[in-house]
């Protein structure tokens, strides 16, 4: 990268992104492990320590809530979002701001009023990674900067026209995974897992298929 870092990201059978390492030009490094839950983000995990759970409304992308730490030192933060499902503010459990941001129309981040933790959650299905300035978008990476994938559409056509675009109205529009845009609503989940099964289906290797790997990633 310009900063000369380095980013090196592993994924699993599935295409899921299961930990990243970035090393400064120092030759510092962090590792950040992350936990799926089918489609979505369940947790994630910073050399060891810092883990974080995140919690969504059931049927959707949008986040609910994020939990830091674990057990009885565990802090709940509410999210509150935007009509698109986008997070705005987070609150902790006495209703006190810890992060606000607001947003230009494709997600990139105009002004960050409040940080007091840290909320990589964007846009619905997406995570913000600031080594590289890109948003994880589950089967893609998104450019906020330029309102555009930064590959094609792993559906092709199927995903529309232009093998690029995000959405072509971000102010009604959302793409959770990567691969389509869909209305915002709570119930679109359902509809894009589908839309992600077809595409494992007619993607995964052979091997994968007749069960070494199981339903959830794990080896047999």
């Amino acid at each position: 990268m310009p900063d000369g870092s380095q980013a090196c990201y592993v994924y699993d059978a599935f295409g899921r992104r299961i930990s990243k390492t970035v090393t400064d030009k120092l030759g510092q490094s962090s590792t950040t492990e992350f936990v799926w839950q089918g489609e979505k983000l369940l947790a994630e995990q910073t050399d060891g320590q810092h883990y974080q759970t995140y919690l969504y409304q059931p049927d959707s992308f949008k986040p609910l809530a994020l939990l830091k730490g674990e057990g009885k030192a565990c802090e709940i933060y509410h999210y509150h979002l935007d009509h698109l499902g986008t997070p705005t503010d987070l609150t902790d459990e006495q209703g006190n701001i810890v992060w606000q941001a607001q947003y230009r129309s494709y997600g990139d981040v105009v002004a960050q009023h409040v940080e007091k933790i840290v909320n990589p959650i964007r846009f619905q299905g997406q995570y913000y990674d600031s080594e590289t300035g890109l948003h994880y978008n589950r089967h893609r990476y998104y450019s906020p900067k330029t309102g555009r994938f930064t590959t094609v559409d792993p559906i092709g056509l199927a995903g529309g026209l232009n093998n690029y675009q995000y959405v072509s109205n971000p102010i009604n529009w959302v793409d959770p995974l990567g691969l389509s845009a869909c209305p915002p609503d709570d119930k679109s989940a359902s509809k894009l897992d589908n839309l992600a099964d077809q595409w494992k289906a007619e993607n995964t290797p052979p091997s994968v298929e007749h069960g070494n790997i199981g339903r959830n990633g794990a080896l047999r």
